[in-house]
């Protein structure tokens, strides 16, 4: 692995889509497919260096791969991605949660792990 090699900074992000099966079971899978492509979208728009990378990890999971970037710096950018699918509003009229939760994983090259929760509406939980 390169960032090993020459001794850089390597964070990666993992992030779920909340209630993606619930979402998938009442709309359909094309509108699943057309729901993760937008939040793929948005998520790759927000990466602004050349090496930082998203990727489909799974069936609702993005890694987000970020070269020189320590643990402050991918917890920032873990917000920044949350509040960016947030923001795409997508409508999900049979999630259990008010205003929808995001939910991200920091790990730097230590392997430090910070898990975040956010609620999108204040007072949720």
């Amino acid at each position: 692995m390169r960032s090993r090699r020459e001794r850089q900074l390597l964070s990666v992000i993992m992030l779920d889509v909340d209630h993606f099966k619930l979402f998938n079971d009442n709309y359909g899978h094309q509108a699943g497919d057309d729901c993760l492509v937008a939040v793929a979208g948005a998520l790759h728009d927000q990466l602004l260096r050349p090496g930082d990378m998203v990727a489909r990890y799974g069936g609702e999971e993005f890694m987000i791969i970020l070269p020189n970037t320590d643990n402050e710096g991918a917890v920032l950018m873990a917000e920044k991605l949350r509040q960016t699918v947030e923001e795409l509003a997508i409508r999900h009229e049979h999630s259990t949660q008010p205003g929808g939760h995001g939910e991200h994983g920091c790990c730097d090259h230590d392997t430090r792990f910070q898990r975040g929760r956010r609620c999108a509406a204040e007072g949720g939980g």
